[in-house]
């Protein structure tokens, strides 16, 4: 005779869920993935993620500026100088004027990319707990403190843990671009040495 089934891995300890069950379905557009462990450890890990991607977000952001202020500040010197200004703008089939052309486009596309860098960027992944975005899309506060009131310890947990990733992707795609900034500009950079000679004040 076969034995009877038994169900594993569901277990409750203090009210809470244990174990690998199915999720438990969540009001705000997820399922809710059942959490293991102390409420306390769970909490810490995402108060310290948070800040984690805070710094390195504001560290690209400082470098992006940086690189803007540095690239923008080659760009104007040598704009307002007449030999270089006069060899960009009299094409010619010669290796100063393609130098000059390159030069400058490296140094443009850097400075753009290092402003995208600094662009403000809006994503999440259907989390609505968090982002500001989602929360401005209640009708009235109100509605949003029921929102919050519903949740379980679960749900807003994992609100904090999605809305965590969501800017996790938005850190990454700004440090991808911020080192195709520095290439460009570095480029751009080694090609204005050249000209150093040309540019330069006569004795």
């Amino acid at each position: 005779m076969a034995k009877p089934r038994t169900m594993t891995g569901l277990g409750t300890t203090g009210g809470q869920r244990t174990g690998k069950g199915p999720p438990r379905g969540s009001s705000h557009g997820s399922a809710t993935p059942v959490l293991t462990g102390s409420v306390s450890s769970r909490t810490d890990f995402v108060t310290f993620h948070e800040g984690y991607i805070r710094h390195y977000i504001a560290l690209a952001d400082t470098k992006a500026a940086i690189l803007f202020a540095l690239i923008g500040a080659i760009l104007a010197y040598l704009s307002n100088k007449r030999p270089f200004y006069d060899l960009l703008t009299n094409p010619a089939c010669t290796l100063a004027w393609i130098s000059a052309v390159a030069c400058t486009a490296f140094l443009t596309l850097s400075a753009y990319a290092s402003l995208m860098v600094i662009a403000p960027r809006r994503g999440s992944g259907g989390e609505k707990l968090v982002f500001f975005g989602a929360v401005a899309k209640y009708s009235k506060s109100d509605d949003y403190v029921a929102a919050i009131t519903a949740a379980s310890d679960d749900e807003l947990t994992a609100a904090r843990i999605r809305h965590s990733y969501d800017v996790s992707k938005i850190c990454d795609h700004k440090y991808s671009i911020l080192r195709a900034s520095i290439w460009l500009g570095a480029v751009g950079m080694v090609l204005v040495f050249p000209f150093i000679r040309l540019l330069a004040p006569p004795p």
